[in-house]
């Protein structure tokens, strides 16, 4: 469906921001329950991307398999992939519409070292480049389907000084297998579980520190499904991972809130929620 709505609105896009299509649809939405349950999140996906597009001097070229966009953000010329019918809308939504990391920016870091744990398909990435265009970013991804869009966003937009490891984050290093039943069961869903099919690498935090060559994580993202709590509740050596992080970002849940606050706070981080992101600040690094 989202194919079908960016093929009718994105190519006028240069042409005229007011998208006649766009008003079509919203018209036969409100006449029909049915058009609602079908076609209501594409939509608003569509409507905002579209919108953010033309904002940012941007144009949307849809392929095959998927939608190819470029726009300019802060200093940067990004290009990226979001596939059809998939999450990637959405991640893109959170990340570059609704800036939900925008707490990540900060004066005090002019080259910031930076993991982002559970890149997806590298929103994260690419927006904290734009806002940081000489950081270092060590982007770990899981999901083989999201990490081959990951080196393909990163290449896209022709980013230096990030590399890419298709490794889960957890609370020991081995193999861990993933699954896709949790939550909406969506490609940005993707979690470790007990047992599966997939099997994938695991770090730790500090194994991931160790990989990436960085003294420290200044910056450090997680959106890992609930494995953040083992994180914080079983791993040994996450004090030594978290040696310099002065800012970190981690996606919670109802369910987990209570726990990650807990172990953040043991760790001597200020902490800020936003939506479903907790934010942990410190200025005295251990």
């Amino acid at each position: 469906m989202s194919k079908i709505l960016f093929i009718l609105n994105a190519y006028p896009l240069k042409k005229y921001p007011a998208l006649l299509a766009i008003l079509f649809f919203q018209f036969v939405r409100l006449k029909s329950s049915i058009w609602h349950f079908l076609f209501d999140s594409n939509l608003i996906e569509s409507r905002s991307i579209l919108t953010f597009l033309h904002d940012h001097k941007g144009e949307a070229l849809p392929e095959k398999d998927h939608m190819r966009i470029k726009f300019a953000f802060c200093s940067s010329s990004i290009q990226m992939i979001l596939r059809w019918n998939s999450s990637d809308f959405m991640v893109f939504n959170q990340v570059f519409i609704r800036e939900e990391y925008s707490l990540l920016k900060t004066e005090e870091l002019l080259r910031p070292t930076i993991l982002d744990g559970g890149a997806n398909i590298g929103c994260t990435t690419l927006y904290l480049k734009a806002h940081f265009p000489d950081a270092m970013v060590f982007a770990m991804e899981a999901d083989k389907d999201n990490f081959e869009i990951l080196q393909k966003n990163i290449e896209l937009s022709k980013l230096a000084n990030v590399s890419c490891v298709n490794n889960a984050i957890w609370w020991e290093t081995g193999e861990v297998f993933l699954a896709a039943d949790y939550r909406d069961g969506r490609e940005w869903s993707r979690h470790v579980a007990p047992s599966g099919t997939t099997k994938v690498a695991a770090s730790t935090i500090a194994s991931a520190l160790e990989g990436s060559g960085f003294k420290q994580f200044d910056i450090l993202k997680l959106d890992i499904e609930g494995a953040e709590v083992d994180i914080f509740e079983k791993d040994l050596s996450l004090a030594s991972g978290l040696k310099g992080t002065c800012r970190i970002a981690i996606e919670v849940h109802e369910d987990t809130n209570n726990r990650v606050v807990k172990g953040l706070e043991q760790y001597g981080f200020q902490l800020l929620e936003r939506g479903e992101t907790l934010f942990g600040f410190r200025n005295s690094l251990v």
